[in-house]
C-alpha cells in the first residue's frame, strides 16, 4: 500500500466527483487540526460528505453524545447503527474520562430532534443482533430489516 493522498477541502467535490463545491468556514482553514472541534470545525465536511454520498446505511462506534450521527440523520435518509461502551470510557486509574458519554447520554443530540426513529444502539453488554436487531437478518456483517434484504 502506498501513502495516504491528502485531500484539501477544495479539491475535495473535484476528488469524489461531486457537482457541488464544499462552502467549509474561513475559520477553521486557520486552526492547527488539534485544535479542531466537531460541531464547528468538522461539521462542514461531515455534512457535506453524508449529502453527496447519500448512504443507506451508517455504522458508528462510540456515538458519545450523537453530533456526527446527527448530521448523517439529517443529511440523508440512512439508517444508523452504533456500538457504545454502557458505562463510558474509563481511564487506567479507573476514573471516568468523561461525564457524558455513556446511559441516558449517548445520542441525546439526535433523541432531542426525534430522529431515533432510524437509530439502533448496541453496547457491549448485550449482543448488537439481539438489542437491536431482534426482528433482523443478518447479511454480509450489517444487520438490515427484511424491506433492505432485497437491495443488498
Amino acid at each position: 500500500m502506498g501513502p495516504l493522498d491528502i485531500v484539501t477541502v477544495d479539491d475535495l467535490a473535484r476528488r469524489m466527483g461531486f457537482a457541488e463545491p464544499l462552502e467549509y468556514p474561513s475559520s477553521s482553514r486557520q486552526k492547527h487540526l488539534i485544535d479542531w472541534k466537531m460541531e464547528i470545525d468538522d461539521s462542514a465536511i461531515f455534512r457535506y460528505l453524508y449529502r453527496n454520498f447519500r448512504p443507506r446505511r451508517h455504522l458508528e462506534f462510540g456515538t458519545w453524545r450523537g453530533t456526527g450521527t446527527l448530521y448523517c440523520l439529517e443529511e440523508c435518509s440512512a439508517t444508523v447503527w452504533t456500538l457504545n461502551i454502557p458505562d463510558g470510557e474509563v481511564a487506567i486509574d479507573g476514573t471516568r474520562t468523561y461525564e457524558c458519554d455513556s446511559g441516558a447520554f449517548i445520542g441525546e443530540f439526535y433523541r432531542q430532534k426525534k430522529l431515533g426513529n432510524r437509530f439502533f444502539s448496541a453496547t457491549d453488554r448485550e449482543p448488537f443482533a439481539r438489542r437491536s436487531c431482534s426482528n433482523r437478518t443478518w447479511i454480509r456483517g450489517f444487520a438490515i430489516s427484511n424491506e433492505e434484504q432485497s437491495d443488498v
